[in-house]
């Protein structure tokens, strides 16, 4: 008679925890955004993003042109994030879907 292996035991699945409503709420989300393009800004104005195109370093006129450009584009973004967490706020403060304006 073969021996029987014993029985294996199914490994515990952990429950399910329930989304975190803070981190995925619009006001959130939009200083998160704003929060990102400051970490950019930071990123540009300490040296650390480099401006290549295909492996080729653009000349120092091209590579301050495109630093120029994604400096107005974060600071655009930022303002346009902070924009939108005002919205997303006073909806909250007043339950009205255009946030009372």
């Amino acid at each position: 008679m073969a021996a029987r292996r014993p029985a294996r035991k199914l490994a515990a699945v952990p429950a399910a925890t329930p989304t975190d409503p803070i981190r995925y709420d619009p006001v959130m989300l939009a200083i998160g955004q704003a929060r990102a393009h400051l970490w950019l800004l930071d990123a540009i104005d300490g040296g650390h993003v480099n401006v290549y195109t295909g492996g080729v370093v653009f000349d120092e006129a091209e590579a301050a042109e495109v630093r120029e450009w994604l400096v107005g584009d974060a600071i655009q973004a930022i303002a346009g994030a902070l924009a939108e967490a005002q919205v997303e706020y006073q909806k909250l403060r007043t339950g009205a879907p255009d946030g009372g304006a």
